[in-house]
């Protein structure tokens, strides 16, 4: 073929050998656009399936009409949480029963600021079958010992619990003090959100309602309670809570980032509970499956002020972070405690110390157990 007639059809090869890689590229792209659409799909069609089946759970894990604290239970919904929207203290009638409300002017402030009085009135219009839940394991030992019950909110963000006379009568010295600490920003204290006392004619139970820790938070594989005590503090080979022993044996898993900060924010909680003459209370610590949303829900959890902490471990992973049980005063019954099981196990072992070395003795077991 003449030079031209061959440079024409080399040209010609070129331009359908273009086209064919440009169709292969659209075909291409194509079909990552459709396989990328399929697996949405299917994430959302999973995600449905995972939601559908822990509802159909939980549909069989409400409240019972069985159960011995049910009546107690509707009361404090109809007649407390239902206005928690207010914020005064008062009693209320609620059937054969008178709700009183606990430091309510305190609580109805707090409320206020975190922004939960709505929610916690819609919840206490609602029937406590579809409410509430009895918490799974009954909650602490200690309380299943004394026979108090623990509920949670079907919504998973707010857990009501049973407590004695003595722990609202120490809630009614401490309320304000409290309030003014735990509205602090960055405050680890624990998001009291309401009390209650429930008379009836033959009964009279006292009801406390805070904020879940865990609520919000990316899946929870283990969880320890800290004090900074070691006498009788371990948890394994047992299954449950685990405990400082416990602790400090996984402390390589439990080393984090920014731990500095929380310490600074536990040591001005921690003042504040010294100053009040309290002991006895925990740090409780989740630790959180990375999973394959676990950045996302993480990043979610850390935007929103809840009276918790979440930390970046070292070797992958979260740590939730948060104090509890704080309303245990220095009471004779302690002193005795302190001299007799001191005397067995060691003064510097027991939980029962002074508030002033309790608080130092936590202050560096959280320090070291974080790697501060």
């Amino acid at each position: 073929a003449p030079p031209c007639q061959s440079g024409g059809l080399h040209r010609v090869e070129t331009l359908v050998s273009i086209a064919r890689i440009t169709s292969l590229h659209a075909i291409a792209a194509t079909m990552h656009v459709t396989l990328a659409r399929a697996l949405y799909q299917a994430a959302l069609s999973l995600v449905g399936l995972h939601l559908a089946r822990r509802n159909a759970q939980h549909a069989n894990e409400g409240l019972s009409p069985a159960h011995p604290r049910y009546n107690d239970a509707a009361a404090l919904l109809g007649g407390g949480l239902a206005h928690a929207a207010k914020s005064r203290t008062v009693s209320r009638r609620w059937r054969d029963f008178v709700v009183e409300e606990r430091c309510g002017d305190a609580f109805g402030e707090l409320r206020k600021r975190w922004h939960c009085g709505r929610e916690l009135a819609r919840l206490g219009r609602r029937d406590p079958c579809q409410a509430l839940e009895v918490l799974g394991g009954g909650g602490s030992k200690g309380a299943a010992n004394r026979g108090l019950c623990f509920f949670v909110t079907r919504c998973g963000q707010y857990i009501i619990k049973q407590e004695s006379s003595a722990t609202l009568r120490t809630l009614d010295n401490v309320a304000k003090t409290y309030a003014a600490r735990a509205s602090v920003q960055g405050s680890l204290l624990p998001r009291l959100v309401g009390a209650y006392t429930v008379r009836s004619n033959t009964t009279t139970t006292h009801w406390l309602v805070m904020a879940n820790t865990f609520a919000g938070a990316p899946k929870i594989k283990a969880v320890y309670d800290v004090k900074g005590s070691t006498a009788g503090r371990r948890t394994r080979p047992k299954k449950g809570t685990l405990k400082d022993l416990d602790a400090r044996d996984d402390a390589a898993q439990l080393r984090c980032y920014g731990s500095g900060e929380v310490v600074e924010a536990l040591s001005g909680d921690t003042r504040v509970l010294e100053q009040l003459r309290l002991l006895d209370y925990s740090l409780l610590v989740g630790v959180c499956e990375p999973g394959l949303f676990g950045g996302w829900r993480a990043a979610r959890y850390k935007k929103r002020d809840r009276g918790t902490r979440m930390l970046v471990c070292r070797d992958r992973g979260f740590l939730v972070v948060g104090l509890i049980d704080v309303l245990q005063p220095w009471t004779w019954a302690k002193v005795a405690e302190y001299y007799c099981r001191g005397a067995l196990r060691g003064w510097r072992r027991i939980s029962a110390v002074p508030p002033v070395f309790y608080r130092r003795r936590f202050l560096a077991f959280v320090s070291r157990l974080l790697d501060t």
